[in-house]
C-alpha cells in the first residue's frame, strides 16, 4: 500500500485525526530523497563507485558531493518504507497475512527486479562470462543498481515476522 492511500483516507478510526496530517513528513522526505539519489548517481563516477571513463578528469567537489549523498541516500528509502509499514500496522491496526503480504511485495519488488535485471544483464553484462546459472543468480540478486529491491523485499518479510511475533 503506497502513501497515496493514506493521503486519500478520511480519518483514522481510533483517534479521529485526519490521516493526511500524519504523513506530511513522507510527502517532504520522499521527493528530497529521490533528488539525493539522482544527485548521487550523477556524481558516482567521481567517487570510485563506478569505473572511470577515459577522458573524464577527477573533479574534487564532485567527489565530495557523491560522498555526501552516499552517506544516506538509500537509507532514507528504507526508513520511509518502514515508517509507512509501521504506520499501517501500528496506527491503523492493519494485520497482513504472510502469503498475501509476500505475494504483494513480490509483485511490487521482485518482478520488476527480474524484468529490468534481465534487460540490464543483456546491456551491461556478458552471458559468456557468467553462464546461465551465474546470470540467473545475478538477476535474482538484483544485478547492478537493482540490488536494493530484493533487499527491501527481505526487509519487509523480516519485519512482518518481527511484528507478527512481537520479537
Amino acid at each position: 500500500m503506497s502513501y497515496y492511500f493514506f493521503m486519500n483516507a478520511k480519518m483514522n478510526n481510533s483517534s479521529n485525526i485526519p490521516i493526511h496530517n500524519l504523513l506530511n513528513e513522507v510527502l517532504i522526505i520522499r521527493p528530497l530523497s529521490i533528488l539525493i539519489i539522482v544527485v548521487y548517481h550523477s556524481f558516482a563516477i567521481y567517487d570510485g563507485t563506478w569505473r572511470s571513463i577515459p577522458g573524464i578528469d577527477m573533479v574534487t567537489p564532485y567527489y565530495w558531493i557523491a560522498k555526501f549523498a552516499t552517506g544516506f541516500h538509500l537509507e532514507v528509502f528504507v526508513f520511509v518504507s518502514g515508517y509507512i509499514f509501521s504506520y499501517q500496522t501500528r496506527a491503523l491496526g492493519r494485520k497482513f497475512q504472510l502469503f498475501s503480504f509476500a505475494q504483494k511485495k513480490f509483485k511490487r519488488l521482485i518482478l520488476p527486479t527480474l524484468f529490468f535485471g534481465f534487460i540490464y544483464f543483456l546491456v551491461f553484462r556478458s552471458f559468456s562470462e557468467y553462464g546461465l546459472s551465474g546470470m540467473i543468480l545475478e538477476i535474482c540478486s538484483g544485478v547492478g543498481h537493482l540490488w536494493f529491491l530484493p533487499m527491501l523485499f527481505w526487509c519487509f518479510l523480516f519485519i512482518w515476522l518481527v511484528d507478527k511475533y512481537n520479537i
